[in-house]
C-alpha cells in the first residue's frame, strides 16, 4: 500500500524533515507546500532520506489565515500529485507541525483493513459550537480576507450585516463543516482535482467564505456519490480545550494522552516551544 502525504508548511524546517523521514518507509512520496510568505530555500536544502519521493510546490501561495488561500494551497498540492502521474492508495492533508503517533507498519496496516473508506471530519451546518450562527455566518456574508486582510474583512462583513446584505448559497448542496484535515482514497482526491475548479458552483462560493478549510471539502464530498464511503473520523489527535494557544502546542506533559490514543496522527507540535515530546514520540514509535 502506497502513500501520498500533502505537506503544508510555513516553520521549522527541521520539523518538516524529521516528519518526512519518520513517515518514510519506501513506499511513500510527500508533497509539500511551502507558504509563499516565507523563505522556501531551508525548506528545499534539507536532506531527505529518500529525496526522489520529495516534491515542492512551484506554484506557491500567500496564506491567509481563514482565507481562501488555505484552499488553494491544498488544490496546488493535489494537482502536482496528479502531475507527477504518481500512483497510491490513500492521500493524506498534513501540516508540518504534524507528527505520527504509530509506526508506519501499523498506520498502513490500518488502511488496508479499511481500503475504500475516506476518514474525514464532517457534521451539518448550523454547529452549535460555532459562534456566528452556527458558523452560518461564515457563509452568509462575503468575507475578502486574501484581498483586504482580517481585520478589514470584518469591517466589510460587519457593513453587510447592517445593510441586510446576504448571499445565496450555491443550489441543490447542503453546508458541512469539520477539521481540515484528512486522509482520502486517490479516486477520492482526483474527483476533487476534476471537480474544485474556477467556475464550479462550490469553489467560486467558497472563495470568498470565512475559514473554508473547515468547510470545503466537507461540503464537497458529503454532497457527492462519496459521501456513502465517508467515515466521520480523521484520525488526527487535536487539542481544542486545554490550550493555552487553540490549538494546543502539544508538549511533553501531553505524552501519556498521545501514546494511549487511537489517533494515528497529532497536532500541532513545535519544537522552539517543546522539542521533548517529539522525541519521545519518534523513540517509542520506533521500537
Amino acid at each position: 500500500m502506497k502513500f501520498a502525504y500533502l505537506i503544508l508548511c510555513h516553520k521549522n524546517p527541521s520539523q518538516l524533515t524529521d516528519l518526512i523521514d519518520t513517515l518514510q518507509d519506501g513506499s511513500n512520496y510527500f508533497f509539500v507546500h511551502v507558504d509563499n510568505k516565507v523563505d522556501i530555500v531551508p525548506f528545499v536544502k534539507k536532506k531527505y532520506f529518500i529525496p526522489d519521493h520529495v516534491f515542492f510546490c512551484n506554484e506557491r501561495v500567500k496564506v491567509s489565515w481563514g482565507g481562501f488561500s488555505q484552499i488553494e494551497a491544498t488544490m496546488s498540492l493535489i494537482k502536482l500529485l496528479v502531475k507527477t502521474g504518481i500512483k497510491v492508495d490513500y492521500v493524506h492533508l498534513l501540516s508540518g507541525q504534524d507528527f505520527p503517533l504509530k509506526n508506519n507498519s501499523v498506520i498502513k496496516d490500518f488502511f488496508e483493513r479499511h481500503n475504500g473508506l475516506n476518514f474525514i471530519n464532517y457534521f451539518p451546518m448550523p454547529y452549535q459550537n460555532w459562534s456566528g450562527n452556527g458558523g452560518m455566518d461564515r457563509l452568509t456574508y462575503k468575507w475578502l480576507i486574501d484581498e483586504s486582510g482580517y481585520e478589514r474583512a470584518c469591517f466589510l462583513v460587519e457593513a453587510q450585516k447592517q445593510r441586510g446584505m446576504t448571499r445565496i448559497y450555491p443550489s441543490g448542496f447542503d453546508p458541512y463543516g469539520g477539521s481540515q484535515w484528512w486522509s482520502l482514497t486517490d479516486d477520492c482526491v482526483r474527483f476533487i482535482e476534476q471537480n474544485c475548479v474556477s467556475g464550479a458552483p462550490l469553489y467560486d462560493f467558497y472563495r470568498n467564505t470565512y475559514i473554508p478549510d473547515e468547510m470545503f471539502f466537507q461540503t464537497v464530498l458529503v454532497n457527492s456519490f462519496f459521501k456513502k464511503s465517508l467515515c466521520n473520523n480523521n484520525l488526527r489527535y487535536i487539542d481544542w480545550e486545554k490550550g493555552p494557544e487553540y490549538p494546543r502546542v502539544l508538549r511533553f506533559d501531553d505524552f501519556p494522552l498521545l501514546v494511549s490514543s487511537l489517533c494515528l496522527y497529532a497536532r500541532k507540535f513545535d519544537d522552539t516551544i517543546d522539542m521533548e515530546v517529539r522525541t519521545a514520540l519518534k523513540n517509542k514509535i520506533l521500537i
